[in-house]
């Protein structure tokens, strides 16, 4: 696994922009400011290119969003953010995640991250999976 740092609300805040998707800042920032929320980043040379964050509750994991920004898009970058995550979950002894699978690449990212769909649920996107 990669290593940790503090990531900054400036860094955060770049990549949306740079995602194209500014209207989630605030979305981010409010999820982030629950205690039980985390923050995976993605960095290339120093520069936070990615981020995966949700929070826990009840012995399970809800990622709340997964962002590369558009030019390192198909990298692999996603997928490294995903797989950390999973890991960690492994090593804490979470075995239930709800995901929100917005399209096609993040469906196969987290189909290939080891996850199958056990229940869907009416929670708008929220999707019950477990590591298999």
């Amino acid at each position: 696994m990669g290593s940790a740092r503090n990531v900054h609300d400036d860094e955060i805040e770049n990549v949306f922009i740079e995602a194209e998707e500014p209207w989630e800042i605030m979305v981010a920032k409010k999820t982030l400011a629950y205690p039980k929320a985390w923050l995976f980043a993605a960095s290339l040379n120093g520069k936070i290119i990615g981020l995966l964050y949700g929070h826990i509750s009840e012995r399970s994991c809800r990622v709340d969003y997964l962002l590369v920004s558009k030019k390192h898009r198909k990298t692999g970058a996603g997928r490294a953010l995903f797989y950390s995550y999973v890991e960690w979950c492994r090593e804490n002894g979470i075995e239930k995640i709800y995901i929100w699978p917005d399209g096609d690449t993040p469906k196969k990212i987290y189909e290939e991250g080891g996850f199958r769909v056990v229940e869907i649920r009416k929670a708008g996107r929220a999707v019950l999976g477990e590591i298999v």
